[in-house]
């Protein structure tokens, strides 16, 4: 009589590869329950971040009126950068790579419109900044403040149409 014909060596083998079975799928539903914890907590974690973009964009939009409305070098200084649009960039960099060249456009921009106010500043003028780049260099200051604007407007509408995408639960 072979191993294989004796019953008890039978109910051993049986039991033996069931107790594997069992194991092999108890590991496959843990590493399951892994994969989704961790793909709904990379996806809070990304509205989160996309959260923090939309605060950025917003306080940027009030730095554009604020750094307009500057009356003196000292004002200008003060918001020599502009930080939030920075802070945009950098969590688009990370985070969100189909904002990025809309981001570092609308940044950019910024950028230019401080150089702009910056370059046609004077302070014995008694006028905001965003006046008088306006007087002394019309041209130059619509052409800066037009593209801001619309620059401003696409990312916004980037934002909006990525939202699906980055921020959904």
């Amino acid at each position: 009589m072979s191993l294989l014909e004796n019953p008890t060596v039978l109910v051993a083998i049986v039991a033996a590869a069931s107790t594997l079975a069992g194991v092999f799928v108890a590991q496959l539903v843990a590493l399951f329950a892994a994969w989704v914890q961790h793909r709904r907590q990379h996806k809070i974690l990304l509205r989160d971040k996309y959260e923090q973009v939309a605060v950025l964009f917003a306080q940027s939009i009030q730095w554009f009126q604020t750094v307009q409305a500057s009356e003196s070098i000292k004002e200008l200084q003060l918001h020599a950068y502009p930080n939030h649009a920075r802070q945009m960039y950098s969590l688009c960099l990370v985070y969100f790579p189909k904002l990025l060249d809309p981001a570092a456009d609308y940044m950019n921009s910024l950028v230019m419109l401080q150089h702009c106010l910056l370059n046609n500043f004077d302070s014995s003028v008694p006028a905001t900044a965003g006046a008088q780049a306006h007087r002394h260099s019309t041209d130059e200051y619509l052409e800066v403040t037009n593209k801001a604007i619309a620059v401003r407007n696409n990312f916004e509408n980037a934002i909006e149409k990525h939202a699906q995408t980055y921020a959904a639960l």
